[in-house]
């Protein structure tokens, strides 16, 4: 045990899988040990992504949707909840949720109302009336985004 927690600790470890896992807890455990190597790709790749849609890189909202599009894109799942994202992105960063959710709308707001609109209209497939939103930006996320 002495030993396992030394190799924990070191700066060259990711991360540590407990053989007592349930076999679906070690399949998301390997999946965000394999993110962590490769975090720093996922995240620019994810942020230009972002600013392509008008986002800006010093607003707060546009760091926490940039986790929440990482996470949606890690669990690979359908029927991903927004809130759900929210809630993970607020207790990562120690966070009320209202104001992780306030910032991503207000970061969602900022790009729309200063990007390119046709262009954000085009790329997240948006109806007519449709407007920019969080939900949209995260879930059109897949179709631009390959983390293989």
């Amino acid at each position: 045990m002495n030993y396992i927690a030394r190799v924990r600790n070191s700066k060259c470890v990711v991360g540590y899988i407990s053989k007592a896992k349930d076999f679906k807890d070690i399949s998301l455990q390997i999946k965000e040990i394999a993110n962590q190597i490769s975090k720093k790709s996922i995240d620019q790749i994810v942020m230009e992504y972002l600013l392509d849609l008008g986002f800006s890189t010093t607003n707060t909202g546009t760091l926490f949707l940039k986790d929440c599009i990482r996470i949606f894109l890690i669990k690979r799942k359908d029927d991903c909840k927004v809130k759900e994202l929210f809630k993970v992105v607020a207790r990562k960063n120690v966070k009320d949720v209202y104001k992780v959710k306030n910032n991503i709308h207000n970061s969602a707001k900022v790009a729309w109302n200063t990007g390119d609109r046709k262009h954000i209209i085009n790329k997240l497939k948006l109806g007519p009336t449709e407007e920019i939103s969080p939900k949209k930006v995260i879930t059109m996320a897949r179709y631009y985004i390959d983390i293989d």
